[in-house]
């Protein structure tokens, strides 16, 4: 029986790996995404002097406006920079 204190159901334990598993690939997934986005909006608040949601909405907007994911549009943004000079120190 369930003791409703706890919140222990009847998922074996394997069930319960596979859960934790996906839930390990979702939080990675994630991650990934968020450190593109924030690299494509520092991108394009560095070449536009916009503010940060500012460079947010953009790239929604051009996500949205070329049918593709918030990840492919900040793919191509990044992938879009001009190559950088090697800084001299």
């Amino acid at each position: 029986m369930d003791d409703p204190g706890t919140g222990a159901d009847s998922a074996t334990p394997a069930q319960v790996v596979a859960r934790q598993r996906a839930e390990l690939e979702r939080l990675r997934h994630l991650a990934a995404t968020s450190a593109v986005l924030e690299r494509a909006k520092g991108a394009l608040m560095a070449l536009t002097g916009c503010a940060p949601d500012a460079a947010d909405q953009e790239l929604r907007r051009r996500a949205e406006a070329g049918g593709r994911t918030l990840l492919e549009q900040c793919r191509l943004t990044l992938g879009s920079l001009p190559p950088q000079e090697p800084s001299l120190q």
